[in-house]
């Protein structure tokens, strides 16, 4: 169906440590549609940690994965920071296309 557009949210993935919430609030309302041979957008986004079972000191990272294939094992950027908040925010320099999958994981602790 041509009017069809999908956006996709993942939770509960097995991954080997405890992940917190994430959400991403991105620059654009509106997608092209590439499947009618539009160009793919560069989207940039805002990357927000849940900290809120966190207590403030604690080492974290935002793990950034470019392709469905790269999660959960191979990130193509860590970005390390200490909570110290209950909500920890990212303007992910690096833009995405809006053709393109794109995972951000977040986890606490000594062995994240």
């Amino acid at each position: 169906d041509e009017t069809v557009t999908y956006g996709l949210a993942v939770t509960g993935t097995e991954t080997a440590n405890n992940t917190l919430p994430v959400s991403l609030v991105v620059d654009i309302d509106e997608e092209p549609n590439v499947r009618m041979f539009a160009r793919p957008s560069k989207i940039f986004g805002n990357v927000s940690v849940d900290l809120s079972t966190v207590s403030p000191g604690t080492p974290c990272n935002l793990y950034r994965y470019n392709s469905t294939e790269a999660f959960p094992s191979s990130p193509e950027t860590v970005v390390s920071f200490k909570a110290t908040d209950k909500q920890w925010i990212y303007p992910d320099p690096n833009a995405f296309l809006s053709n393109s999958a794109t995972y951000y994981k977040a986890a606490c602790g000594e062995s994240n």
